[in-house]
């Protein structure tokens, strides 16, 4: 709690850019949305005929959701993806692009999942398949609640990083997939990197 409103009750939006530097606080009904200012801007800094990435951002095992209470964790990431469709859905030739990265992260950080300053031991390493596993989630999310064609949806394994993370891409058509860009490699059992 902050100030004594709940965080289920707080919602951040990227409204885009306006003419000012501006941050607006909103007292909304249940299920509803602000009006967006006339004079703001979403993606207005990318060129609609090459890829550009949407969003990237972090994400919680199912494991770590359950373990520190975060039950909002889904409901946030899944508000993500409905703006990411909105935003693929602006052109029909649009192709949605995820890739998603496990955790290795070999020095084991301290980690503040619930922002109570109580560190926990971060995952050191994501088990074989992690990534995949949250791929499928997010393809049916995409696909299934909220209507992308699968047509229009590629996914990506993207190996490993120090923090788990997904990138959503906006892909117009005749332009290359994204590349994945992993950061961490673990070693298998004969000392080699995978």
């Amino acid at each position: 709690m902050t100030r004594g409103i709940s965080k289920d009750r707080i919602v951040a939006v990227d409204a885009g850019v306006a003419s000012s530097l501006v941050q607006e606080l909103w007292i909304v009904p249940p299920n509803t949305a602000p009006t967006p200012r006339a004079d703001a801007e979403i993606g207005f800094i990318y060129a609609p005929d090459e890829a550009w990435e949407f969003l990237d951002y972090q994400y919680l095992t199912p494991e770590e959701i359950r373990r520190f209470g975060m039950s909002n964790s889904y409901y946030i990431d899944d508000q993500y993806l409905a703006a990411f469709v909105e935003q693929v859905n602006k052109k029909r030739t649009n192709t949605a692009c995820v890739i998603v990265y496990a955790q290795y992260n070999p020095k084991g950080e301290l980690v503040d999942y619930t922002g109570e300053y109580e560190p926990v031991k971060a995952t050191r390493l994501d088990p074989p398949g992690a990534a995949r596993t949250r791929l499928l989630r997010e393809a049916n999310v995409l696909t299934k609640q909220l209507g992308l064609s699968p047509a229009r949806l590629k996914i990506i394994d993207g190996g490993y990083r120090k923090r788990r993370s997904i990138e959503l891409w906006v892909v117009p058509a005749g332009e290359a997939l994204p590349v994945a860009t992993p950061n961490s490699y673990p070693r298998n059992s004969k000392g080699s990197s995978r």
